[in-house]
């Protein structure tokens, strides 16, 4: 009997060093490495003089840092700055209200912010879909856009008590994308030559994720995850297929000039983001369940951290895949491509069980702490807030009302 008893605590033992060994996913010294490699990333972008709009939107967007730290506030402050005097969307102004939760100091304004999301949902449905319904020009490409465009338009047609005008027909596209990507393998786009739609799903995967669509809430997406594990890179650790060279652009094509081809878009951009896809993907996979250890979550964050530069960015695309003649065409946000590696790292060290405030703490990097350690109470943010909006809550409603006003009465008659 007491033979029986030792096995049995052998056993037990055995089994909790394996079950310690399965969740010790990271070891200190790859945790030191990431976030020092995230301090460096983010003062990177702290120093950039240009793109500061752009970048501080994006910041919020995809590291969502907490509302009430130091850094999303003066993220916030520069948005209501540049908001007048760079003629801010109304869909970017209503997603940084309701970040923030500011809806309610100055309801009028905010009023306005819908009605002009809710005037640009209707361009994106007639312009982007309702015309290209037998195209991939738009609708395949941007696949999340459906999804945006009804989880928007239920939220504001409730908001304003509209009739479900808008929300119905993106639903109607919305189940078209999931039931094509239910029979496609679980793949979001066709099989195309150019190689880029092994990233395009990884990017789908990523923004479903930021619109609240999991597996939870949408089990038809554990084959969109199956699919993307299944078509990871294994020699690079990454997605987008890169060694699938695109065909180099015509001498002759002058996107600026004449604009360019659907064709020949298709041909500069897809398959050069390998490092932003691969990004995409690491967060997309781990907030659906996929295990930060991995095999092929370790050898995307090995790749990701091989990639930064000396000056503390990423680029966009695996440099060894960029010919020089794509140079002057490719669109290079470097911040984007930056922020998204962030972005993969964050949710990384959080599935593996790393306190990133801590370990920021106790290696010194105050930007990290300042960007993701709440500094400031609600009533402090909002006090902050009303201040920074008093300077152009004026011109926004002088804007917004002859912008928006009439033509959102004319769409609903």
């Amino acid at each position: 009997m007491r033979r029986c008893v030792v096995f049995g605590v052998l056993i037990i033992a055995l089994f909790c060093s394996i079950s310690q060994a399965q969740t010790a996913v990271i070891t200190p010294s790859k945790s030191v490495k990431i976030i020092d490699s995230m301090s460096k990333g983010l003062s990177w972008l702290e120093s950039q003089t240009t793109d500061k709009l752009e970048i501080s939107v994006n910041i919020l967007h995809f590291l969502s840092p907490p509302p009430t730290s130091k850094k999303a506030v003066s993220l916030l402050g520069c948005i209501l700055e540049e908001a007048s005097r760079r003629s801010l969307m109304s869909t970017t102004l209503e997603y940084i209200f309701r970040y923030f939760d500011l809806q309610k100091l100055s309801p009028e304004l905010y009023e306005l912010m819908l009605k002009g999301a809710y005037l640009a949902l209707k361009d994106l449905y007639e312009y982007g879909f309702a015309n290209t319904m037998e195209s991939l020009l738009f609708y395949e490409i941007y696949v999340h856009y459906a999804f945006l465009g009804y989880i928007q338009a239920k939220r504001i047609e409730a908001l304003l008590n509209l009739p479900p005008l808008l929300s119905v027909k993106f639903e109607g596209i919305m189940r078209k994308r999931i039931d094509f990507m239910a029979e496609n393998d679980g793949s979001w786009y066709p099989k195309d030559e150019y190689g880029g739609y092994v990233g395009r799903n990884a990017w789908a995967l990523m923004m479903l994720l930021k619109l609240g669509f999991t597996i939870e809430e949408l089990p038809e997406l554990k084959k969109a995850v199956d699919f993307l594990l299944e078509h990871q890179d294994g020699k690079l650790g990454v997605w987008g297929e890169p060694e699938k060279h695109v065909k180099e652009p015509e001498k002759s094509l002058d996107c600026e000039e004449d604009g360019c081809s659907s064709k020949a878009a298709v041909e500069i951009v897809d398959g050069l983001g390998e490092v932003m896809y691969t990004a995409a993907a690491v967060m997309g996979l781990l907030r659906n369940g996929v295990s930060p250890a991995n095999e092929r979550i370790q050898r995307a964050i090995d790749f990701l951290l091989s990639e930064q530069k000396p000056d503390g960015r990423w680029r966009p695309i695996y440099e060894d895949n960029w010919p020089e003649s794509f140079k002057s065409y490719f669109w290079d946000p470097d911040y984007l491509a930056t922020i998204l590696a962030l972005g993969a790292f964050k949710e990384y060290l959080k599935a593996s069980g790393v306190d990133l405030v801590e370990l920021a703490r106790e290696r010194g990097k105050g930007n990290l702490l300042e960007l993701f350690e709440p500094a400031y109470s609600k009533e402090q943010l909002l006090l902050i807030a009303q201040e920074k909006l008093l300077s152009v809550e004026n011109s926004l409603m002088e804007k917004y009302q002859f912008l928006f006003e009439k033509s959102f009465e004319e769409y609903l008659r």
